[in-house]
């Protein structure tokens, strides 16, 4: 697959798309147009970290057929006219290598997966995630845990006790 042109790509369509496009909300202030990465991360069910490298291309390597395999599952949730159908039909024209993984006909889902959630203030939180879906797949529970004792279990610990409360500072 052309990095490149997967990372130019990535970041074209994060940067035209709204929150409101994709059902979520404005929220807080934003210092640039288009989608967070964070939000692009969570729409497309993978870390923030693993989204950011790809689309900075650096370097890594995915595991291209899961991902390719979750993508169909995906659509075939949220229909050929669905914004999974546009990006299905951009990646057949734009990578023979998609094209050819695509015509496999791989169904999957991720049940569960090792995530870097990044805190703005807390920083990096290293979690397991797990996802249970309802019997209809029409919605998913994401459960994010660390192991017991261990500096990311303080940090969810500490988040849990905070709330949606910001760290003041001193003036």
């Amino acid at each position: 697959m052309d990095r490149d042109s997967l990372a130019g790509f990535l970041r074209r369509h994060r940067d035209s798309l709204q929150p409101a496009d994709v059902g979520l909300s404005e929220g807080s202030r934003r210092r640039t147009r288009g989608l967070r990465r964070e939000e692009v991360a969570q729409l497309a069910a993978m870390s923030t970290d693993y989204s950011t490298r790809l689309e900075q291309h650096r370097g890594a390597r995915l595991p291209v057929r899961a991902q390719v395999a979750s993508l169909r599952a995906a659509l075939g949730m949220m229909g050929k006219d669905s914004r999974a159908g546009a990006l299905v039909r951009e990646l057949i024209r734009v990578s023979a290598e998609f094209a050819s993984l695509w015509e496999a006909q791989e169904v999957s889902r991720r049940f569960e997966d090792h995530k870097v959630l990044i805190h703005p203030e807390i920083g990096e939180i290293e979690v397991d995630c797990q996802a249970l879906f309802t019997e209809d797949e029409s919605q998913v529970l994401l459960i994010l845990t660390a192991p017991p004792r261990s500096e990311d279990a303080d940090k969810l610990d500490l988040l849990a006790a905070l709330g949606t409360q910001q760290f003041g500072t001193n003036r």
